[in-house]
């Protein structure tokens, strides 16, 4: 468990190393660059692979049993190979005709475009999955190397080479690929081989198809309505404003999604096995219970985070971004509310997914998508850039209150409006702490004394999140885990 936790504030440091370390090489129109190639990929990788990857994370521990997890992902990787070939060639015919511009050379796009899709998606199915077959160290230890020498190999090539987004991306790949090698080839050591079927040919039946499409193409549509909710944005930016604008945006909004996917991905890797196995678990009941358990996690803590980010956004923008970069604090704090949003609706979409009811998904992540352009073309003439970040966090409200309400009337979930309570009162609490530090501060603005802020109220925020979800029954069987394993699929 040490380890686990010192890995993943390890991950956390890397991860604002990357960020820091970027903004100094690269100027925010370089950074603009990243994010409209980012955006690209994204699109193809929420649409067409995520929602498969998800029916492999729900099939997982039933393949393990029977010993067949290396043929059916041997399967899903072939299944990647052909989406990453197919999303290539569009993607470069639109690049091509200027129905999107890249700023890159068209060569390096379309190389891009496929080893990103191919590589990263075998990066982050196979170490994930150690995580969920409990090899947490593995998974702990191969994530860390994956971002320490994506971050090497970007320092030297924009070093030696040139300090543009086309080497700092170059480098992150690199990483990427070398331990999608390594990690797939450690998973494939630690599955259960050892059972009669494996000796059998299984191939995928019409049937096996027919199953996968139906979990999948509802995400598939609920998640590409997400793209077009939190990341069309920059190429409106990109148009209405500049390259230099979207920089500065995506690197304000990047500290508060990096922040918070750092958060999902702590709670994650301690959390998320427990919900998954007590999908398959014989007891009637499981899915209900196993999502009123991890929203009890989840929730509170990000509203608590949340607040964290709210209270120390000028602060973060001067420790982790370049001081070109310093006009970024108004993003961060909008970042935070769209994130948080973000978090929540992820948290309620498992409830779906569990009860194998996607489609419930469809209809808000159409309204979000619809929210978010909309008024992202309505504000930009009367607020300019704060527009479009004012649109982004109604969008996510307005998402999460219609999931809300029709997760509320279809399954029988729990809210945890208390525990959320507490939360909200917790981070006021850091506010105020805030205020009082900046008043004895007396004018005070080393970097030093802003490292002493964040972690005073770092450690206050800790310390509420321990009160927060101590008691929750998923921190509880965290503590107990071998109990677990013996009531799933037994």
């Amino acid at each position: 468990m040490v380890v686990i936790i010192l890995g993943r504030v390890a991950q956390f440091l890397l991860m604002l190393a990357i960020l820091k370390i970027s903004t100094h090489f690269l100027t925010p129109t370089e950074m603009g660059k990243m994010a409209l190639l980012s955006s690209s990929v994204a699109f193809v990788s929420l649409f067409l692979i995520n929602p498969v990857g998800m029916y492999v994370n729900r099939q997982l521990y039933a393949w393990n049993n029977v010993g067949l997890v290396k043929r059916y992902l041997t399967y899903h990787g072939f299944y990647i190979l052909i989406i990453a070939l197919m999303a290539t060639i569009f993607l470069g015919i639109v690049n091509c005709h200027g129905f999107i511009i890249s700023h890159v050379s068209p060569l390096f796009f379309i190389f891009f475009v496929f080893a990103t899709l191919l590589f990263n998606t075998i990066n982050q199915t196979s170490i994930p999955s150690l995580n969920m077959f409990g090899f947490r160290v593995w998974f702990t230890v191969l994530s860390l190397l994956t971002l320490l020498s994506g971050l090497i190999f970007s320092v030297v090539l924009v070093y030696y080479m040139s300090p543009i987004a086309m080497y700092w991306l170059l480098g992150l790949l690199a990483g990427q690929i070398l331990f999608a090698i390594i990690g797939t080839f450690v998973f494939f050591t630690k599955i259960n081989t050892h059972n009669a079927l494996v000796d059998k040919k299984v191939t995928p039946s019409f049937q096996d198809v027919k199953k996968v499409f139906g979990f999948s193409w509802p995400v598939a549509v609920a998640v590409g309505l997400t793209w077009f909710q939190n990341q069309s944005y920059r190429f409106f930016v990109e148009h209405s404003f500049s390259l230099d604008i979207l920089g500065l945006f995506v690197a304000g909004y990047g500290i508060s999604a990096g922040i918070f996917a750092a958060f999902e991905s702590i709670f994650a890797t301690y959390f998320q096995p427990f919900f998954y196995q007590h999908l398959n678990v014989k007891k009637g009941g499981g899915e209900t219970t196993a999502w009123n358990d991890y929203a009890m996690v989840m929730i509170p803590s990000a509203v608590l985070l949340f607040f964290g980010i709210l209270v120390l956004a000028p602060k973060l923008t001067l420790l982790m971004l370049a001081t070109n970069f310093k006009n970024a604090s108004v993003f961060v704090m909008w970042g935070a509310s769209v994130e948080l949003f973000r978090v929540v609706v992820n948290v309620y979409s498992l409830a779906a997914h569990a009860n194998r009811d996607t489609k419930v998904l469809i209809a808000p992540n159409l309204l979000g998508a619809v929210v978010s352009i909309v008024l992202i073309c309505v504000l930009i003439p009367y607020l300019g850039i704060s527009g479009v970040a004012l649109a982004l966090a109604v969008s996510g409200l307005s998402v999460t209150l219609f999931l809300h309400v029709r997760i509320k009337n279809k399954f029988p979930i729990t809210v945890p409006y208390k525990a959320i309570g507490r939360a909200i009162v917790w981070g006021v609490a850091s506010g105020g702490i805030y205020y009082l530090l900046e008043w004895s501060s007396l004018g005070r603005s080393s970097m030093l004394f802003i490292f002493l802020q964040i972690l005073i109220i770092g450690v206050f925020l800790l310390f509420a999140e321990f009160l927060l979800i101590k008691k929750t029954n998923f921190a509880v069987r965290f503590l107990s885990s071998n109990q677990l394993q013996n009531e799933v699929l037994t």
